[in-house]
């Protein structure tokens, strides 16, 4: 019986180093192209709640490593000359094994992906407004607005329109020159660290030059005036430059305001660490100054 069996002892080794080579290129070639996918999707993992989704796809890695390959990792040797019905079962067995943790991986992906959708829009709000394009038309030549610039202190209750928003926010420090994505404002060793924050009577938002748009942040007054408007000027630094660059920023949005009709006055009396909950600053993120705009009264 045995002879006729003709069963043939292979070391494990010998399949182990296979298989280690199978699961290499898959891991290398759809990983790849799983993280080039990933790359192009770069701004939303910021959000700290993907972190959590994170879980799941180390998860789903780690089953495919180990359960898929757990049938032939750990057995010391493995048959493969055995009689033709013990064949089909070991083959079963093992390309079973296979089959789940890569459908377990792969599913882990999937919700991965789904959930980092998800928690990219509503971790931050995700509620964006564009803004219509600045009007580069507009305002009085420089030298007269530099005649007409002047600190604001009372404002009407008027309103400004969006497409003054718009045009503030370009002068402020919006991109000039797309194709190297720099702004109307210079900053020291092109850091770009000033954030603008637009405080509106219903919400607070942030502003995105390359997308010239607005992002919701919340849905408060957070206002530092009786002005309609209040940009606030956040360093992601608060080092040395960083005052060098708000103010850069800050008169910008002065001589805007002066060519156009609008008042405005900077200053830097805030409630910052109200500003810095309500805006929702992380680390180092800090208020420089506060621009109250709106018309004159």
């Amino acid at each position: 019986m045995e002879n006729n069996a003709r069963y043939f002892f292979v070391e494990g080794s010998l399949m182990r180093y296979f298989f280690a080579i199978l699961t290499r290129d898959f891991i290398l070639n759809a990983g790849g192209i799983f993280l080039k996918k990933m790359w192009a999707l770069r701004p939303m993992f910021f959000s700290p709640a993907l972190r959590w989704c994170g879980k799941y796809f180390c998860w789903g890695a780690k089953a495919f490593i180990s359960q898929g390959m757990e049938f032939i990792f750990h057995s010391k040797s493995c048959w493969v000359g055995a009689p033709v019905i013990g064949r089909k079962f070991l083959s079963l067995q093992i390309f079973s094994k296979i089959y789940l943790s890569i459908r377990t991986l792969f599913n882990s992906m999937r919700l991965f992906l789904l959930m980092m959708f998800a928690f990219s829009v509503f971790s931050y709000g995700g509620e964006i407004t564009k803004l219509a394009p600045p009007n580069m038309e507009r305002g009085d030549c420089v030298m007269k607005a530099f005649a007409k610039r002047s600190s604001t202190k009372s404002f009407s209750q008027r309103a400004p329109s969006m497409q003054d928003v718009s045009d503030l926010l370009f002068a402020a420090n919006g991109i000039n020159r797309p194709e190297s994505g720099k702004r109307t404002a210079p900053s020291a060793l092109n850091r770009q660290d000033i954030k603008i924050y637009v405080c509106m009577p219903d919400a607070a938002y942030l502003y995105l030059p390359k997308e010239h748009a607005l992002e919701l942040i919340a849905k408060v007054d957070l206002r530092q005036s009786e002005a309609p408007i209040c940009l606030v000027l956040v360093s992601d630094f608060n080092d040395r430059w960083s005052g060098l660059d708000a103010g850069i920023v800050s008169q910008n949005i002065s001589i805007f305001c002066a060519g156009v009709g609008l008042g405005t006055y900077p200053h830097t009396t805030m409630d910052v660490e109200g500003l810095r909950a309500g805006l929702k600053l992380k680390g180092t993120q800090t208020p420089m100054i506060c621009n109250s705009v709106g018309f004159p009264k």
